[in-house]
Formats: C-alpha cells, sequence, structure tokens
C-alpha cells in the first residue's frame, strides 16, 4: 500500500469480481459491505452468507480527481481513499462528489466536492430534535441555518462501501450552513445519520497529499465558503468604535494642548461710491504661532443681494501671499402669506498652515451692480481648530467597516441564491 505506514494500516484484501474475476483491493477488509469493479463497474456485495454476488452496475466518473487508493495527511493520520460516489439531486439535477477517506483507527471522513469547492464531514453525535424546522443550534458552533433540503441517485460509483448503496430507497437529506461549518442530516425509514463538517481550501488540500494533483476551478460562491475578511461584525462594530473614540480623544487633546484662538484683526470698509467692484487694503496686523490656522469671517449688510470676495494675503515679512475668494448672498420675502429666506450675511474662510509674522491683505469685492452692497466687515482669528480634518479622518476611519459590510452582504447573496430558503430577496 503505497504512501501508507505498514505499522498502521493491515495489507489489503484481493478479491475477485464476481462477473469479470478482475482483482480489487479491499482496504477496510471484513468491514466492507460490497465494492464496485473498476474494470466493469459491477457492484459486488456480500449476501448472508458473506458470499459476493453481483449487485447492479455503476460507471465511473470521469471527473473523479483522486483515485482509489490515494493518501491524506489530515491531523497527523493517514486517510485512505476507499470510494467516491457522484450524487444527484433529484429535483435541481445539480451533482456533487463524495470521497470516502477511512483509517482503521480514526474512521471515516467524507470529502465532499461541489463546482470546485470541498467540505470535510465525519459522522457527529449531535441531535436536533428539531429537524423539520429551519434552524439547528450546535452547542459549539452556535446557529445553523437550513439551506437545503433534497433526495439524491448514485450516478457514478468506484471503491469499496461499508454500507449497502443498492438500495431502493431515496434518503431525505437537510444541509445546515454557518459559514465555514456545516450540518447534514440525512435519514431513511429506518435509520437517520448527522454529519458535520468544515469548508477546506484548495491550499488546505493540497497540503494533505504527497503528490502535486490538479484541483477542478471553483465557480461560484459554496454554502460554507467563509468571507474573505474573517473579522466578525461584533468585533468589526467594536474596532470602528474603539478607533472612533481615540479620534475624537485625539482632537480634544489637541485642542486644549494648542493655543486658544484669538481675533487679531478686526476692520470694516466702506465706500461712497456705487461701483460694483472695489478693492480694500487692510491695516497689518500679527499671527503668533507658526503652522496655525486662521479664519477670515466675512460678513455685509446684503439686502436680497450677493458679494464676491477675493482676499490676496501678504507675509511682510517673506513676501509670501495666499489668495483665496468667498461668497456672501442674502434674498428673502414673502409668498402665500409667509416669510422665506435663503442663503446669509455671513461666511467663514479658513487658511491653514500660516507662519509666525506681520501679515496685511488685499480685498477686491464684486457685487450686483444694481444692488451694491454697502459695507464689508472682516475678522480675523488665528489659531481656529480645524474640525474638517476630524471629519475627513472619522470619515476614513468608516468608510473601511461600511466597505467590509456592503462586501459581506453581496457575498452572502451570492452564497445564499441557490437556496430555497434564503434569507435575501431573490426576486
Amino acid at each position: 500500500m503505497s504512501g501508507i505506514n505498514s505499522h498502521t494500516y493491515p495489507s489489503p484484501l484481493l478479491l475477485g469480481c464476481a462477473q469479470c474475476a478482475k482483482p480489487a483491493k479491499v482496504y477496510t477488509q471484513q468491514k466492507a459491505q460490497g465494492f464496485c469493479c473498476s474494470f466493469c463497474g459491477t457492484y459486488n456485495e456480500y449476501d448472508g452468507k458473506r458470499r459476493l454476488r453481483q449487485g447492479g452496475t455503476f460507471t465511473k466518473s470521469p471527473r473523479a480527481t483522486f483515485k482509489i487508493g490515494t493518501v491524506f495527511h489530515i491531523d497527523d493520520a493517514d486517510f485512505v481513499l476507499i470510494n467516491y460516489l457522484t450524487k444527484e439531486e433529484t429535483s435541481y439535477k445539480t451533482s456533487w462528489t463524495e470521497y470516502k477517506l477511512f483509517h482503521p483507527v480514526e474512521g471515516c471522513r467524507t470529502l465532499s466536492e461541489s463546482d470546485g469547492h470541498y467540505n470535510l464531514l465525519t459522522a457527529s453525535r449531535f441531535y436536533n430534535r428539531s429537524n423539520l424546522t429551519r434552524e439547528a443550534i450546535h452547542p459549539e458552533k452556535g446557529k445553523f441555518q437550513l439551506y437545503s433540503r433534497y433526495k439524491y441517485t448514485i450516478r457514478h460509483a468506484e471503491g469499496e462501501f461499508l454500507s449497502d448503496i443498492s438500495g431502493k430507497e431515496l434518503p431525505a437529506c437537510d444541509d445546515y450552513v454557518n459559514p465555514p461549518y456545516i450540518l447534514s442530516y440525512e435519514r431513511t425509514a429506518h435509520e437517520a445519520w448527522w454529519y458535520e463538517g468544515e469548508y477546506v481550501s484548495h491550499q488546505t488540500l493540497k497540503s494533505w497529499l504527497k503528490e502535486p494533483v490538479v484541483l477542478p476551478r471553483w465557480e461560484g460562491v459554496a454554502p460554507t465558503q467563509p468571507f474573505a475578511y474573517s473579522m466578525a461584525r461584533p468585533q468589526l462594530v467594536k474596532l470602528t468604535a474603539l478607533a472612533i473614540g481615540l479620534l475624537i480623544l485625539t482632537q480634544i487633546l489637541l485642542s486644549s494642548f494648542v493655543t486658544k484662538p484669538k481675533a487679531v484683526s478686526s476692520q470694516s470698509f466702506t465706500s461712497a461710491d456705487n461701483s460694483a467692484e472695489k478693492t480694500y487694503i487692510s491695516r497689518p496686523f500679527e499671527i503668533t504661532t507658526n503652522h496655525c490656522a486662521t479664519d477670515f469671517c466675512i460678513s455685509s449688510n446684503l439686502d436680497n443681494t450677493w458679494l464676491e470676495t477675493d482676499f490676496t494675503l501678504v507675509n511682510e515679512t517673506t513676501g509670501e501671499q495666499y489668495y483665496f475668494s468667498g461668497v456672501v448672498e442674502y434674498y428673502y420675502g414673502y409668498e402665500g402669506g409667509e416669510a422665506w429666506s435663503e442663503g446669509s450675511r455671513d461666511a467663514t474662510l479658513t487658511v491653514e498652515n500660516l507662519s509666525k509674522g506681520r501679515y496685511h491683505y488685499n480685498v477686491t469685492t464684486t457685487a450686483d451692480s444694481t444692488k451694491p452692497a454697502g459695507n464689508l466687515d472682516v475678522v480675523v482669528i488665528e489659531n481656529v481648530s480645524l474640525m474638517l480634518n476630524f471629519w475627513l479622518a472619522a470619515l476614513c476611519l468608516l468608510a473601511f467597516p461600511f466597505y467590509i459590510y456592503f462586501r459581506r452582504k453581496n457575498f452572502e447573496r451570492k452564497q445564499w441564491s441557490n437556496s430555497d430558503y434564503s434569507p435575501y430577496d431573490t426576486n
């Protein structure tokens, strides 16, 4: 038995097919209830006196990935592939392949493949008394949701079997999922079995094999396929809340340690003429700290009109200039017996990262020629807090969890798209 520790495994029995007499290796020895001949496809089964007889014919699958006798090294134990079954669901005609892995001490595992996705299942003592509901509660793995209910027929088979596969009664099956886990319930009129399993990635599956293998390319999203970002929703919410809290604390600390906002200039500009465009020059003022943000608060006694302002701020020490502009507009009236208004007579323009020094500004105003503004008031306040930076940082922090949330929702919609019990509206 190539690749298997001879101290762990007994040598397989060699049995001749009842139809073609070709030899077949039976790894489970006397535990086997029958085998499918690899040459002629005859299903050989034991009668009551442990004599082989013909019990039907199964063809080999043209798409089987693993050969009978392949060794899988799982959890420090060597499991040998003793059979595979290709099953077909009776309603939607979807098919999948189940590979039975055997170890004389650890028992059996089932490697199930559908559309290139794999789950490793084992027999379970779990029992859900409310198995006809849409939920199953596992004591360790939490709440599972019903994904599918179906019956199946066997289309292809090869290898030896520990139970009869030629029975006429089709087992009824329920599959419950809680990615990456699955609970599967099979039952006939006389027997019932529970299996529990877990999604297996291609990388993990290949690590179990000693020889390289080409696995079928996976398609779609499997019912048990885990979302790429493994962080659970509660953890993501807590992490985001913690990050926002730290951001708020940082903003408070920075606001406490920097110099308080202070008005360094307050000037009013008026003109006797009614020209639409005017230019004013301010008196010099001092910016007392480096790298500070400064607000230019402008206001005008507007009366159903607008005023546009263009500033040139000049650092008299270095000659550096800053250009910025703003508009104030205010309209009001009565309509339908009710007063209305829109706009504002005030606006705030912010200049960031100013150096300490002596400044003045030139401001050019442009107004409606039919209703020129009468005045312009400008108050300069240094060391203002830039809340815009705070909101941008908060937006960036929130962008990631929202991205993950919507991506997860889209992933789960695809995951449940083939289920008759989807919690999502698939219409």
